[in-house]
């Protein structure tokens, strides 16, 4: 009977060792196919884009059907993708101890798809460009913090005019990050624009592997649920690929989680590290807060840390305060703000509809947020992922880059129902690519792509059996 057992466990383990292993090999397949498909169409991309293609990064934008194609193509191996990561992360969730050969598999899993990601041919975002524009800003003595007029006759001023128009948006990060990228750009100027914005993408790709592993040694809990916490921030796609990219999202998160995780040891050195991780950009000062939470006696070396973001902040402030960096309007896309606009224009006018909007926004929002305030109340640290749920509901253009910091909310609950919702959401968010990558869509598409994004919040509804991740949060 003893053998039998035996034997039987045995089997199970290695059941789900094979699980994990296709899992983490399907989510590095379907990038790589993704990859692949994108090349073979890319030959026969129409001259209308092959400007954009002869650039030192090419990234498409209002390609019509041709990128709408390319988008679509990565979209799909992006969300297989997705789905074999909560296969990996359904198995850690089963598991009763740690298992340092799924470290060593989901390390590798998240390196394979990095590397998958960097055969992708084009990107969707310009954001890169404009880094190293601020970082070349810098470097001459201008403010990296105003609208960067592009008139200037380098390789750098041409490229990013092809991608921006004749300015540069205004920066929004903190001098931590200006300053990263003004380094980047003086220690890579002696090669190309090309060595310049890999450069870059390399950070940032760097950036987001260390997450997964910072992880692991900032978050609070035992050994196993600190690896699933681990996976789930540093094994995501779509945040994978948003850092491969090149949006800095991962510099930020990268200091803050090191200060999380300092602070295990130097508790005060932390805090002042995790706070003042804002001055990359000013989400992540939150880790500062965070560490609060687990050590309160550290929470003057933590605000000293945020203290020093909003001083590196500063600067991004005075502009906004006084007009000059103000452009733009009210165009909510890939969101239920979008929906909600797009639905009520054509019937209310454009202002009625985007009171509405922000109005069934908000209700929403403050309806999830207090879902999630009962549930800490009752002891559940999935209320916390369920209050970044809500507060996602209020961004009214959620790109996909901004998917990791629910990831990192989602990594206090790693295997509760709203994880799962999290996952799907970031993978949804893909949609946002659609407009920029094809162009302004009809009313009708905009609104399908709407929908798209905010149908995995159905998966909050306590139906037995609904949700893909199950287990102790």
């Amino acid at each position: 009977m003893a053998i039998a057992r035996g034997r039987s466990g045995f089997g199970a383990s290695h059941n789900a060792t094979v699980t994990r292993t296709r899992a983490a090999a399907a989510m590095v397949a379907c990038v790589t196919l993704a990859a692949l498909a994108m090349r073979v169409v890319l030959a026969r991309a129409p001259a209308g884009v092959r400007l954009q293609l002869s650039q030192p990064f090419a990234v498409l934008t209002g390609a019509g059907i041709f990128g709408a194609i390319q988008w679509s193509v990565l979209a799909i191996g992006l969300a297989g993708a997705t789905a074999a990561y909560l296969v990996l992360m359904r198995e850690l969730s089963k598991r009763a101890a740690f298992d340092s050969r799924a470290f060593r598999l989901a390390a590798l899993a998240a390196i394979g798809v990095v590397a998958a990601c960097w055969l992708v041919p084009v990107a969707f975002s310009s954001d890169v460009y404009a880094y190293a524009a601020y970082g070349a800003a810098a470097l001459r003595g201008a403010d990296p913090f105003a609208r960067l007029v592009l008139n200037g006759g380098d390789q750098l001023t041409a490229a990013a005019h092809i991608q921006w128009g004749a300015a540069v948006p205004a920066c929004v990060y903190g001098w931590g990050f200006v300053a990263t990228a003004a380094a980047v750009m003086w220690l890579t100027a002696p090669m190309s624009l090309v060595a310049q914005l890999d450069g870059l993408r390399l950070m940032s790709s760097a950036a987001v592997l260390a997450c997964g592993a910072l992880a692991y040694a900032a978050f609070p809990g035992d050994r196993l649920t600190r690896l699933r916490s681990a996976v789930l921030i540093g094994c995501n796609p779509v945040t994978l690929w948003c850092a491969v990219e090149g949006h800095n999202d991962a510099w930020a998160a990268a200091v803050g989680l090191a200060g999380c995780a300092l602070a295990r040891r130097r508790p005060r050195l932390g805090a002042f590290l995790a706070g003042a991780a804002g001055a990359f950009k000013l989400p992540a000062a939150a880790a500062g807060i965070f560490v609060t939470f687990r050590r309160p006696d550290v929470w003057i070396a933590a605000a000293a840390g945020i203290a020093v973001s909003a001083v590196a902040m500063c600067p991004v402030a005075a502009h906004w305060a006084n007009g000059s960096n103000v452009h733009g309007a009210y165009a909510p896309q890939a969101s239920l703000q979008g929906l909600a606009f797009e639905l009520l224009t054509p019937v209310a006018g454009v202002e009625a509809a985007r009171i509405a909007a922000i109005l069934l926004a908000s209700c929403a929002a403050i309806a999830l947020g207090a879902a999630g305030v009962r549930q800490l109340r009752q002891g559940e640290r999935e209320g916390w992922v369920l209050l970044a749920l809500a507060a996602w509901l209020l961004v009214p253009n959620p790109y996909p880059w901004y998917g990791l910091w629910l990831a990192l909310a989602a990594a206090v609950a790693p295997a509760s129902r709203a994880a799962t919702v999290v996952a799907w959401t970031i993978a949804g968010s893909l949609v946002r690519y659609a407009p920029d990558a094809a162009g302004l869509p009809p009313m009708w598409i905009s609104a399908t792509l709407s929908a798209i994004a905010i149908i995995p919040y159905a998966l909050l509804i306590r139906v037995r059996g609904s949700a893909i991740i199950n287990g102790p949060t």
